[in-house]
């Protein structure tokens, strides 16, 4: 089974040809709201930087570099945190308007699609079981060091295909709840039934993207290139539905 790479980017490039716009509302405000989200996170960090700086105790004087490490990386970590779920909410509302033969009336509005009252139980429960089984595991080893060097890189591996295994997740939780049913359980199981086979193929697809993203940071919108490229992977999804659609329940 193979799923050719120029026939699902030729999809999303004719859905974004005459609808370049939709397309990037359905973006945007996902994007804005996170936008807001890094400037108040740096404005608290400054605030509370400035705060440590000026107490005048020996002990802040020793600690405040530590302090300020550790309140940038939990902000890292909540920044993080934060853009995973935008960016997967976002992929729904694209899988959403791939499948729409119409012009959309709302396209502002789906970028949040997997915070809907509909989908927000399965889809933050997908989210934080697919965190734990991607960053967990590499959590509990002690420092990559000799021989835990290795392991490190032997179990990345690991979290790679797995994490390629459970690509289509969000995708699946959605079209589960579509139907009335679901559970995470079933959500796991079905997008690893979907991938398997297309592993390989779904990593090519990804790093095609690379020379994209680099474009983009350069040259082009990059909102355009974040369209193109959720399109496409929604189509890829549409693609193994139409190759084993006995997984899922009928459009």
């Amino acid at each position: 089974m193979y799923i050719d790479r120029s026939e699902i980017k030729g999809i999303a490039k004719r859905k974004l040809r005459h609808h370049v716009g939709q397309g990037f509302m359905i973006g945007l405000l996902p994007l804005i709201i996170l936008g807001v989200m890094i400037f108040l996170a740096v404005l608290s960090w400054q605030q509370a930087t400035h705060q440590i700086m000026h107490v005048d105790t020996l002990a802040n004087r020793l600690l405040w570099p530590t302090s300020v490490h550790l309140g940038n990386t939990l902000a890292e970590m909540l920044l993080s945190l934060a853009a995973d779920i935008v960016t997967a909410s976002t992929s729904l509302g694209y899988l959403y308007w791939l499948r729409q033969k119409e012009p959309i009336t709302q396209p502002f509005r789906l970028g949040l699609l997997g915070f809907s009252p509909r989908y927000f139980p399965l889809f933050i429960l997908t989210y934080m079981t697919l965190s734990v089984i991607n960053y967990f595991p590499l959590g509990l080893l002690p420092t990559a060091k000799g021989w835990f060097a290795a392991l490190y890189l032997v179990l990345a591996v690991v979290i790679i295909i797995v994490g390629l295994g459970l690509s289509q997740v969000y995708y699946v939780a959605m079209d589960l709840r579509d139907s009335g049913h679901g559970n995470i359980l079933a959500v796991l199981r079905i997008s690893w039934q979907l991938m398997s086979g297309f592993k390989w193929q779904y990593f090519v697809l990804q790093l095609s993207f690379i020379g994209w993203n680099l474009l983009g940071a350069l040259l082009l919108p990059q909102i355009w290139i974040v369209s193109y490229q959720q399109l496409t992977y929604a189509a890829f999804y549409e693609k193994l539905r139409d190759y084993k659609p006995e997984l899922l329940p009928a459009r």
